[in-house]
């Protein structure tokens, strides 16, 4: 089972949800007649009996949650399907100045996938299971790629979007990202992309990398989940060459978990929320 957190800003999705056989579970308290026909929980008294069990799948709204009453929602939610929706300020929570981020995130790894944020097409989407979720919204540029749960395979591009692509990754990662690469040919699609090997991430950019990265419409840059510092300071590089790209992506990479989340640039720049990454993220820069 993949449980799922997610950041919905409201309960107005409640209405257009396919099955009235939903749970839904919330850390503040819930007007009955916002969720009917749906069964509604305040999550303080589910975490006081320390025990909850639904055949139904469960939506769980979590707006001022800490880390804590995630690792107990982890072991007493009992159901199908979880769904946990959490704002970019309880992800700092989980992020920010935290000495035990890296235990928790290997723990929650084996369980969960962060998708940040979610409109209401795209949850109702995320209801069927074993297909793909498209990761975009109007504020986000339309190619950030596609997410399956069900193999855990990360398309690195999506599917819909041909075009022009620097692709630049570490030895650790060549054969995968290249052989991931080479499955986004089809009779159907074109795609053209120059692959690049940083063995150290130094102050400078190539002149070579540079002129790609300026001639090509979008980006990615691949690297192990350990490589924090390096990465912060490889997307200051690339803001600084004022590439001016319509697009910046960069994807953490948990080699054991190939899942990823999307964060919205404007949660990277507002007060340093995330001085590392949760999961394996996509950072998006949209520079249009």
């Amino acid at each position: 089972m993949i449980n799922l957190f997610y950041y919905i800003t409201s309960l107005d999705f409640v209405a257009d949800l396919p099955s009235s056989n939903i749970t839904i579970i919330s850390d503040e308290p819930i007007d009955k007649e916002i969720t009917a026909p749906f069964k509604s929980y305040y999550l303080g008294d589910i975490l006081k009996q320390g025990s909850f069990s639904s055949q139904d799948p469960i939506i769980v709204l979590c707006h001022t949650i800490g880390i804590q009453d995630i690792l107990t929602l982890q072991k007493i939610l009992i159901g199908p399907i979880t769904r946990v929706n959490l704002n970019p300020g309880v992800m700092s929570m989980l992020t920010k100045n935290n000495p035990e981020v890296d235990d928790i995130v290997h723990a929650l790894a084996h369980h969960y996938t962060v998708i940040e944020p979610v409109s209401k097409e795209h949850f109702l989407q995320s209801l069927q299971p074993n297909t793909y979720l498209r990761i975009h919204d109007t504020v986000l540029p339309a190619t950030l790629g596609t997410l399956s749960w069900n193999t855990g395979y990360t398309k690195l591009i999506n599917s819909d979007q041909q075009g022009e692509y620097v692709v630049i990754t570490t030895p650790a990662h060549i054969d995968e990202v290249a052989s991931s690469l080479h499955h986004l040919h089809t009779a159907e699609k074109e795609y053209h992309y120059d692959l690049y090997v940083q063995h150290t991430f130094s102050n400078t950019l190539s002149s070579e990398l540079i002129a790609d990265l300026k001639r090509t419409e979008h980006s990615i840059i691949i690297l192990d989940h350990k490589a924090t510092e390096q990465i912060w300071m490889f997307y200051d590089l690339l803001l600084r060459e004022q590439t001016d790209k319509k697009e910046i992506t960069i994807q953490y990479i948990f080699p054991q978990y190939h899942l990823v989340s999307s964060i919205l640039p404007e949660y990277i720049y507002e007060e340093a929320q995330f001085d590392q990454p949760s999961f394996l993220a996509y950072i998006s820069q949209n520079k249009d």
